[in-house]
């Protein structure tokens, strides 16, 4: 994949969709769930703030990379998902409202050699800004995770990356803990997670990813 410039109703969309995703991490940093202890709350604040640095840094010099798209089994739900601008709060509106105007450019992955074929129906993700793109960064990952109705996406880790969700539509439940849209959940580096849905219930997940630029090269996704 080259580089090359955003044609020129592309640039417009992919800041907006960076910027959405910006104002939710500020929100984030006085909206903090999930978290018992105060080391794991320093963490989470250190990781938010990490979050909107690098995105200010990847806003100021935006390059596109050339990608093709494709879909997965489970994005027959996307839509449905992303055609109701009735969220939580105004920026994930306006998210939803973006992303369904760039749905069909997106990558959706597994990121693993072997998926459970169940999985395989159920589950997928596709990286927004980041050094496989469509938008390029190099020390972090936005992007979006997809689950359909009962899904149960097994125990994993991602080796040496800080991660955390922002439920944009639907609900799920990470850990044990109910995660509806708005809400945020966060994961140490190599902390072990796993995510499941309710029988009728799809959910979209807002993901980043904070660590070195070798470690995000990879996918950094590994089964427990």
């Amino acid at each position: 994949m080259g580089n090359r410039s955003f044609k020129n109703g592309d640039i417009s969309t992919w800041k907006q969709i960076i910027l959405r995703y910006n104002n939710l991490y500020k929100q984030m940093l006085t909206k903090i769930n999930g978290l018992e202890s105060y080391d794991q709350t320093g963490q989470q604040e250190n990781h938010n703030t990490q979050v909107i640095r690098r995105i200010k840094k990847a806003i100021q010099n935006l390059h596109e990379l050339d990608q093709t798209p494709q879909k997965k089994p489970v994005c027959k739900y996307l839509e449905d998902l992303i055609a109701s601008s009735e969220g939580s709060n105004e920026d994930i509106n306006d998210l939803l409202y973006l992303l369904n105007n760039v749905q069909h450019d997106l990558r959706w992955e597994f990121g693993y050699h072997e998926m459970p074929h169940d999985l395989a129906n159920k589950y997928a993700y596709t990286e927004l800004l980041g050094p496989r793109g469509p938008v390029l960064a190099r020390d972090i990952v936005l992007g979006l995770v997809l689950l359909g109705p009962d899904c149960c996406y097994p125990k994993h880790f991602h080796r040496n990356i800080a991660e955390s969700y922002i439920c944009l539509k639907g609900s799920c439940i990470i850990n044990d803990k109910p995660l509806d849209s708005g809400e945020y959940f966060f994961n140490l580096p190599g902390e072990v997670h796993y995510l499941t849905t309710e029988v009728n219930t799809p959910c979209l997940l807002a993901y980043a990813w904070i660590s070195d630029k070798e470690k995000l090269r990879g996918k950094g996704m590994e089964f427990y």
